[in-house]
């Protein structure tokens, strides 16, 4: 089969398999960067891996596929990326607990996930992009931040640290801890920019 009947024949399998109403296990990763509906209705499915999908705004700029997946624990999102308008990865799941990024090209990060207990985020442009919430993640055990560039400011980053104050273990590399340092000491009034 060739490349371009694969794409064609693609087109017609993902609206089978993103309109399931009995999946409760899931995991795409397709090399092409397919285009996710703008809003998955999976009522049965508990886990999703997707792997190089494209996300499209679905209100003011925000990409929000999840909040109709109503059992959903188990969220792995790699290299996927925003596309069209959309600038905020919004992850609106009431029942999610586990969640991992990597290689995410998007411009900010929301969450709206109070039962969430478990966030890993790997190779994103931590320093470079902001992230918000609009819970106070009470039930957040732990994070773990890897694989990170020092571009940026670190600035940005404790305000992901003032996002996340309810965890309960958190775990980083010391690159992280030395950009933060030296920031600081080449411009201390960055301290007072942290709000």
């Amino acid at each position: 089969m060739g490349v371009g009947r694969a794409v064609q024949n693609l087109s017609y399998v993902l609206p089978l398999i993103f309109g399931s109403h009995s999946l409760t296990f899931l995991e795409l990763s397709y090399g092409r960067n397919a285009k996710c509906p703008k809003s998955l209705h999976l009522p049965a499915l508990r886990t999703l891996h997707l792997q190089f999908f494209n996300f499209f705004a679905t209100h003011n700029h925000c990409a929000d596929p999840f909040p109709n997946c109503h059992v959903l624990n188990t969220l792995v999102l790699s290299g996927c990326s925003l596309i069209e308008d959309a600038q905020v990865l919004y992850m609106s799941n009431q029942t999610l607990s586990n969640l991992t990024i990597c290689y995410i090209s998007t411009d900010q990060y929301s969450l709206s996930t109070p039962n969430l207990s478990s966030f890993t985020i790997r190779d994103c442009p931590i320093f470079q992009k902001s992230l918000s919430s609009t819970c106070n993640l009470s039930f957040l055990q732990q994070v773990n931040m890897y694989g990170f560039s020092n571009d940026g400011e670190a600035s940005i980053f404790l305000r992901w640290l003032q996002v996340l104050s309810n965890v309960k273990i958190l775990e980083f590399g010391y690159s992280i801890i030395e950009k933060i340092q030296n920031e600081f000491l080449l411009n201390p009034t960055s301290k007072n920019n942290v709000s």
